[in-house]
């Protein structure tokens, strides 16, 4: 159950990770478990969280769970500073949660308010209150490791994804900002930047999606990155690189390209 070794600090002992109640933040859980991390699920939806926490503790994982509304941060920071304290401070934090799916891709003029707000809130601020409350502690500790899901998205602007695609930005801008403050303090960020992975929450998705990676490869991988200590981790590779080489084109055909990929 030790696993792998870990990298730039303490191998976790306690590890919370919000988006858990299906899809890639509930294979992440099941590789860390796996390792012998105690793991907390965090997310909305009471029963489908304990599905997955019977599942995990059926293989031998230690879990816990917490049912929680992103959308409403301040709730959230409060649950998860006492979480911090009741559980003898956590090692690794993974602020997975998101708004995504079809309500992701919808363009300016489809977009209702409503909707934008919840995708900037839970996936901009609902991302800040779940990894500010561990901040301290772990500098305290001098280990820990931070980590948020950004996207490949969040670097190429895409008529298909204004709100979701800013609110991407923004967590790899504070994820890539926390590390250069943090890391000489032995706390590590990680800004991951995954491109189409096959989730619930992505078979909702109408638009072409190229090169599709599974979800238990994108949970391992991740996993991998976390123990080598990335400051930022970004795949599939190739469909970077592809999105780098559109990125470089000038601004009126970029435009032009852009319309007709996302149709």
């Amino acid at each position: 159950m030790s696993g792998p070794r870990w990298l730039h600090g303490p191998k976790p002992a306690r590890a919370l990770i919000t988006g858990a109640t299906r899809g890639l933040g509930a294979s992440i859980a099941g590789v860390l478990c796996s390792e012998g991390v105690e793991v907390w699920l965090a997310g909305r939806g009471e029963e489908r969280l304990q599905n997955v926490a019977a599942e995990l503790r059926e293989c031998g994982g230690r879990c816990h769970v917490i049912a929680i509304d992103l959308e409403d941060v301040d709730t959230c920071h409060r649950r998860f500073a006492t979480l911090q304290q009741e559980s003898g401070g956590m090692d690794l934090v993974l602020a997975n949660a998101a708004v995504t799916g079809r309500r992701a891709g919808m363009g300016p003029l489809e977009c209702p308010w409503p909707i934008a707000r919840q995708i900037m809130t839970v996936n901009v601020a609902g991302v800040a209150a779940t990894l500010w409350p561990f901040i301290e502690p772990m500098v305290a500790r001098g280990h820990g490791r931070l980590a948020a899901m950004s996207s490949i998205a969040g670097g190429y602007p895409n008529p298909r994804t204004p709100a979701y695609g800013a609110s991407k930005a923004a967590v790899g801008y504070l994820l890539r900002s926390m590390d250069i403050a943090l890391r000489p303090r032995g706390v590590l960020a990680t800004a991951i930047y995954p491109g189409f992975v096959a989730t619930p929450g992505t078979a909702e998705i109408d638009d072409a999606m190229p090169i599709v990676v599974g979800q238990e490869v994108a949970a391992r991988r991740l996993v991998a990155a976390l123990r080598r200590g990335r400051r930022v981790v970004r795949f599939p590779r190739r469909l970077f690189w592809l999105s780098r080489l559109i990125g470089l084109l000038p601004l009126p055909i970029y435009d032009i390209a852009t319309r007709s990929l996302t149709g």
